[in-house]
């Protein structure tokens, strides 16, 4: 197919009419064509001409959220894979002041579908947005990433909210995307730190375990935010110690915080690394702790490396 596209669909004319077909056969399948397939190739299409695309963005975007309020399950991950194609070979690709308006345009027809929607679609809505914040260039981001903190915190507060793992997911894209702008995401985490520690306690065991995922990298990025939440946090933790996220942090190394609070003291050290141990771990990629945080330890070790903090 990428070969079809490449050498047969050389000008506009024959890009309206191609995207004018995939719209129709996915409206009214037919005997030999797989509909996840096709939408897949609305990403091939946005992989291989790239900015050319811009003029024809709206009709893809508009096929794409026409098949994401079908509720089909089968299609939320070629839809998400499609929107992450834009977002990385089309949105990626042109000047910023229009990439950051396309960008927003997007993201709200996709808050739209994620606030008021059905379970399904509200999932895969989110499911897409996600993709979204891990496929544009970071700098694009830049200009509204407290906007969109705002918008995913309001939209897991909803008492129709039926998307919070995916939802979650989105917050966690999003500090990725933007860990080498300090300031924003130091902005963006005190947006959403409340929602994330109030996760913490979930009904849902993975819910639990991604809220502690995005505090585990909110420690190494912009620890100093964590502080003001270290009582909740302890309490929360010394209260599930025998679900399965304690299970999971056991395993990961990641917080020894379930043993008891002074556990978690020795953690908070990590909030005054100094510059040099805060670089390293950064470049590790926020992979792990050498050794777990003891009860007893002297030191807490950072990866691989010898630098330690003192308690």
């Amino acid at each position: 197919m990428k070969d079809i596209f490449r050498y047969r669909v050389d000008s506009s004319s024959r890009i309206h009419l191609v995207l004018g077909l995939i719209s129709k056969i996915i409206e009214a399948p037919q005997k030999g064509y797989s509909k996840p397939e096709i939408i897949r190739s609305l990403g091939i299409f946005c992989e291989i001409f790239e900015d050319k695309l811009i003029d024809f963005l709206p009709k893809i975007i508009q096929i794409l959220l026409e098949c994401l309020q079908e509720e089909d399950l089968e299609l939320h991950e070629p839809i998400r894979d499609s929107f992450g194609k834009i977002a990385k070979h089309i949105l990626s690709n042109i000047p910023l002041p229009e990439a950051g308006k396309e960008t927003h345009v997007l993201l709200r027809n996709l808050w739209n579908l994620c606030g008021d929607a059905s379970r399904h679609t509200q999932i895969g809505s989110a499911l897409c947005i996600s993709k979204i914040l891990q496929g544009v260039r970071g700098e694009i981001l830049h200009d509204s990433v407290e906007r969109i903190s705002l918008k995913l915190t309001e939209l897991l507060e909803k008492p129709e909210c039926k998307a919070t793992l995916q939802l979650l997911e989105c917050i966690m894209s999003l500090l990725v995307s933007v860990d080498d702008n300090a300031s924003q995401l130091e902005n963006s985490a005190k947006i959403v730190l409340p929602s994330v520690v109030q996760n913490i306690s979930n009904s849902e065991w993975n819910v639990r375990k991604l809220a502690l995922e995005i505090i585990y990298l909110l420690t190494a990025l912009a620890g100093e935010t964590l502080e003001v939440y270290r009582d909740d946090l302890i309490e929360i933790v010394e209260q599930s110690r025998y679900d399965k996220v304690s299970l999971w942090l056991s395993e990961h190394n990641f917080l020894n915080l379930q043993k008891r609070s002074k556990a978690f003291k020795k953690w908070q050290s990590l909030l005054q690394m100094d510059s040099k141990t805060f670089e390293m771990f950064h470049k590790k990629n926020l992979v792990s702790f050498a050794e777990p945080l003891a009860q007893d330890s002297k030191t807490v070790q950072v990866s691989d490396s010898s630098t330690s903090l003192e308690n």
